[in-house]
């Protein structure tokens, strides 16, 4: 699952510059104006995201919230950024970007709070294999996307990575911390 959620975000960190000013024709003032916006609302909704799964535990469980607000969010990345590459208005389309990196980045909270229960004893090795399988994520992102876009076009480039953040949706069905030590617990 991070593996992908990576993928996504990397996709953002790498070409979403280039997208808006070589692709959509944005101009460089305008391109690094809505490069920021996206990479602030990434920085807004991350904690978003762990607050409303914290918040859920008391009454859902912490699988059944970590899992929602992570599901949720994903598969609200992937509709933003389908759609937002169909749009043609520039603002329209910055915004369900904007929506969609920081739906996904609201899942990065659930993400390592599961490691930290997950991992007990071992926290240090869950993180690291974790974090590490997502950077390989982050490492195919900036080269299979301009490839896609080669033989696809951008759209397409884009499109994939919708598909592989819902693919990260679809590991969370998986995640079952049931069993884990919460930490701080008794």
């Amino acid at each position: 699952g991070y593996f992908a959620l990576n993928y996504f975000e990397y996709i953002f960190f790498y070409w979403i510059y280039y997208y808006f000013g070589v692709i959509r024709h944005l101009g460089q003032s305008q391109s690094a104006i809505y490069t920021t916006a996206l990479l602030l609302t990434m920085m807004a909704m991350m904690p978003v995201g762990g607050w409303v799964a914290d918040w859920l535990i008391p009454y859902w469980g912490v699988t059944a919230s970590r899992r929602t607000v992570s599901i949720g969010g994903l598969v609200l990345s992937a509709i933003f950024l389908y759609v937002g590459t169909t749009l043609t208005t520039p603002l329209a389309m910055v915004t369900l970007l904007s929506m969609a990196l920081g739906f996904a980045a609201s899942s990065e909270g659930p993400f390592w709070a599961s490691v930290i229960e997950a991992g007990k004893g071992q926290v240090g090795a869950a993180g690291g294999i974790v974090n590490g399988v997502g950077n390989v994520g982050g490492l195919l992102a900036p080269m299979l996307t301009p490839y896609i876009a080669a033989h696809f076009g951008w759209t397409w480039g884009l499109h994939v990575g919708a598909l592989v953040v819902l693919s990260a949706a679809i590991a969370w069905c998986f995640i079952d911390l049931s069993q884990a030590e919460i930490v701080g617990s008794p």
